[in-house]
Parts: C-alpha cells; sequence; structure tokens
C-alpha cells in the first residue's frame, strides 16, 4: 500500500487538500520549504541553501517543522522532543535527504505553475549558459557530485521538456534583424493559410497573431534596408495576406536580452554566406563562412543536442571537423554557446510590451530603474521574467516578450513600467497563436545581460567577477588553481 502510494506522490499527484495546505505555508512562511512523504505521512521540513565565498550553493542542514494530514491539517512538531527529532532524522535518512515531493514540484501537476529547488535552478542557468559543458564542469559549478549532476539534468530535461538550441549571431555575418507589426483593417486573415503561405520565406524567423493593438507580429532577417523592402513586398504577396487591407509598422530591432532562435528554413538564407574560394576572393571576409561552419549550424538548428560525430555524419562533415569549427565559431562570437528552451512550464501565452519614448529627458532620468527592473527575476520563477528584450529605431523605444503562466504578468508588468518608468507610452499585446518560429524560455545569467553592461558602463554599478560557463576558460582555471596548491606543498 505504502509503496503504490509513494509512487504516486512522486510524480506530483498529492491529495488535494494536503497540495492546498502546503501550498497556504509556503506562502505565509518567510523561508524555503520541503515536502517530503513517509510511512502514509507528509512531513513538512525548512531547506534553506547559500552560497559559498566561490559561488557555489551549498545545503543547510534541514530543520522539521510538522505534519500535513490526508485532511489538509498542518501540527507542528512538539518543540526539542527527542520524539520528534528522530522522527525528522529517520525521515530525511529514509530519502538520503532527496526530495521527492518538492517545494516546487518539477512537473506541471494538476494544472499548477511548475516550480524547481534553488539547486535545480542553478543547474538550468548553467545549461542556458552552456548547454554542452561537460558534467564535471557542472557539478563542480553548482557544487554537487558528478553522479547527482547528471541524474539532476536528465531529470529536468525530461520534466521540464527541454530542448537545445544554438544561439546563433547573425550580426556577425552581416545581417540584421528587424520586427515589424501589422494591423489588419480589412479582416483577420486565416492564421492556417498565412502558416502554409509564409513557411517557406527564410527570413521570417518568428511569426505570430495577436490581439491587443496589432494583429500580427513578424521577427524578420536580411542583409540591407533594400533587401528588407524585398522580403517585405514578397510577404505582403502571398495569397492569404495580398487582398486584405493593412497597416506596417516596421523597425529595426537591437537585441539586449536573449534572442530568437533560427528556424531551419533559415539555412537557405544563410548558405549564401559560405565563402567560395574565386580568383576575386581568395580567402574568406570577415562575415562570411567556412561550409564546414555553415554545416554544424545546419546540424544544431536541426537538433541542439546532437553529439558532433553524428553531426559530421549526417552533414559531411570531415571527422573532427565539427569539433573545430565550433571552437572557431565561438572565437568569432558567431555562436557563443549552444543553450537550452525550457519548454513544459505552462506558459499560456505571450505577452508583448511595445514601449515608446515620447520624452527623452524624462525617460533618461529613470532608465537606470528601468535596466534594474529588467534584471530583476520574479521570486520561485524558473524562466526569466522577460524570454525577450530590445531596442527599436521605429518609433525609439524598447519591445518585452513575457511568458504566461499565472495570467496576470502582462498586466503587472505593463503597471509597474507606467508607474517607474517616465517619459513613455505602453502598447500591450497577447500572442493567440506562434504560427512559424518559436520563442525560447531560459534562465539567463543576469551578468551576461546587456542590462548589467549598461548599469556598469553608464551608471557605475559595481562589477562582479562573473561566474565561468565556457569550457577553455574552466579548464585553464582549474589547471592554475591546481598548479598553485601543488607548488604549496613542495
Amino acid at each position: 500500500m505504502h509503496r503504490r502510494r509513494s509512487s504516486i506522490l512522486a510524480k506530483g499527484k498529492y491529495p488535494e487538500k494536503v497540495r492546498e495546505r502546503f501550498a497556504k505555508l509556503r506562502a505565509e512562511l518567510p523561508f524555503s520549504i520541503t515536502l517530503l512523504f513517509s510511512r502514509g505521512h507528509y512531513y513538512v521540513v525548512r531547506q534553506e541553501y547559500s552560497r559559498d565565498e566561490k559561488g557555489r550553493v551549498r545545503r543547510i542542514k534541514p530543520e522539521y517543522l510538522g505534519s500535513i494530514t490526508d485532511d489538509g491539517i498542518f501540527t507542528f512538531r512538539k518543540t526539542g522532543t527527542e520524539s520528534e527529532l528522530e522522527v525528522a532524522k529517520a525521515i530525511l535518512k529514509e530519502h538520503g535527504e532527496k526530495i521527492l515531493a518538492r517545494e516546487q514540484a518539477v512537473e506541471e501537476a494538476n494544472g499548477e505553475r511548475v516550480e524547481t529547488s534553488i539547486i535545480e535552478n542553478d543547474v538550468l542557468t548553467n545549461l542556458t549558459m552552456n548547454a554542452r559543458m561537460p558534467i564535471e564542469m557542472l557539478a563542480e559549478s553548482v557544487g554537487i557530485p558528478p553522479r547527482r549532476a547528471a541524474y539532476l539534468k536528465a531529470s529536468l530535461e525530461k520534466n521540464l521538456d527541454i530542448s537545445y538550441i544554438p544561439d546563433v549571431r547573425l550580426t556577425k555575418i552581416g545581417f540584421l534583424e528587424f520586427i515589424i507589426f501589422v494591423k489588419f483593417t480589412g479582416g483577420i486573415p486565416d492564421p492556417s493559410m498565412v502558416k502554409e503561405d509564409l513557411r517557406g520565406i527564410g527570413e521570417i524567423q518568428l511569426a505570430a497573431f495577436t490581439s491587443g493593438a496589432y494583429d500580427m507580429l513578424l521577427f524578420i532577417i536580411a542583409e540591407s534596408n533594400e533587401n528588407l523592402a524585398e522580403v517585405v513586398r514578397k510577404i505582403k504577396g502571398v495569397s492569404s495576406l495580398s487582398s486584405i487591407s493593412s497597416l506596417w509598422d516596421i523597425s529595426y530591432f537591437y537585441k539586449t536580452k536573449s534572442f530568437v532562435p533560427l528556424r531551419e528554413e533559415a539555412m537557405q538564407i544563410i548558405s549564401g554566406k559560405v565563402w567560395r574560394r574565386t580568383k576575386e576572393k581568395p580567402r574568406p571576409g570577415y562575415t562570411d563562412l567556412l561550409e564546414s561552419e555553415f554545416k554544424l549550424i545546419k546540424g544544431l538548428v536541426n537538433n541542439g543536442a546532437a553529439k558532433f560525430s553524428s553531426i559530421e555524419t549526417e552533414e559531411g562533415i570531415v571527422r573532427g571537423g565539427a569539433r573545430h569549427a565550433y571552437d572557431r565559431l565561438m572565437q568569432r562570437e558567431i555562436l557563443p554557446r549552444v543553450t537550452i528552451s525550457i519548454d513544459g512550464i505552462g506558459v499560456k501565452s505571450n505577452g508583448i510590451i511595445i514601449m515608446r519614448i515620447t520624452n527623452e529627458k524624462l525617460f533618461q532620468e529613470s532608465r537606470k530603474r528601468l535596466l534594474e527592473f529588467i534584471m530583476e527575476e520574479k521570486k520561485n520563477y524558473i524562466i526569466n521574467r522577460f524570454s525577450l528584450v530590445g531596442d527599436t529605431s521605429n518609433p525609439e523605444g524598447v519591445i518585452f516578450f513575457i511568458p504566461i503562466i499565472e495570467g496576470n504578468e502582462l498586466e503587472e508588468t505593463a503597471s509597474d513600467m507606467a508607474a517607474w518608468i517616465n517619459g513613455i507610452d505602453i502598447q500591450k499585446l497577447v500572442t493567440t497563436s506562434i504560427i512559424l518560429g518559436r520563442i525560447a524560455y531560459r534562465r539567463i545569467d543576469p551578468q551576461y545581460t546587456g542590462q548589467y553592461l549598461y548599469l556598469v558602463s553608464d551608471y557605475g554599478m559595481k562589477s562582479e567577477s562573473p561566474r565561468i560557463y565556457d569550457e577553455e576558460t574552466f579548464y585553464k582555471l582549474r589547471k592554475f588553481k591546481n598548479k598553485v596548491h601543488t607548488e604549496e606543498y613542495d
């Protein structure tokens, strides 16, 4: 009986009254708590974490608080009694201090918002910053044993539906990025027909229908303003859009946080950047790609988790060539990392805030607060508050993409911006359907955002030593530390 029930709980299917009482406790208590199931009972344990001088997460000794009955009644521990302490020790020993039913569930059970523990969040941050980092590096960064790191990575991949995607910086190879907002004045076209018509246009990386100030948005790439005009004419000319009256607002988009993942169809456009030796061009230019670099990007766009050996086989790259191409692309900052998208977290839709600057003087006076606001994250959220942020030129302003999980994120964010940021006008949209491309939901280290750099350079914020996520620097530092440690005992 106990074995069967424990298995059910491990999947996050807790009795409703127990789940409701625990949720109230979690909201009321000023510290982190965990729910453990043992011997037919539900025990509440205080579980805290801290960081050591190297920034690694360390678990603080758990503290038993009490239990919850099947009817949802919480009974506080009998303070200091030996029997209660023995119960707590037995529970923790039985579970090896491993959380079965965590303070924050690892999967979306019964429609509840998905959350994770502090250590799991740290794993997700590391994978966001370098999804291909070796397990030993992940373990050392987080401060847990390698076996535990491998288990958590595999568990999170499964339970949070994590996908792996390359973070390709197209501006490094001569592309410009634009965002287009469309208002249909002659009726709304059929999204399925628009999707079919636009699918083959490789310049489009994201297309979504929206409600609010505009009816559709497009994120596209082009090599120049002239090329942009050609792409827009091609889009407007498809059968599902050509006969419908519409207004198009087009702006250059300069990303300051995150990126829009490439579609597979984009590779037909990027292929034009592959260098071919000619008499006029005997060497590759700054924005050119070698054929092996192009094939590697193509392989990672198809499957960001693929092994280099698999990509070499699929794309016809010589043995060892994929790794060399990857290293070159990293050095050139064209492909700074393979990252993740955390897709299984119950995102219902995406809110979009179009913030237009109406008074430059007033805006500049509150710009620091805006940068700080973008960096702030919501408590207990797995992913960043903003999935994409970028500056626009026409009109001058900023665009924010906001994952909507609980339902009120867009209104709360817009309200906070209106209260704290001066000299702006705000328009709100909500995606009703994404017909092409995807939005990446990640957990970015704030020190690697444009907002952090601006706060340091423009406002004198104290710069802290960033965490190391790239393998080359990590192993160089470790080799240096080991050398120093050895010399101390010579």
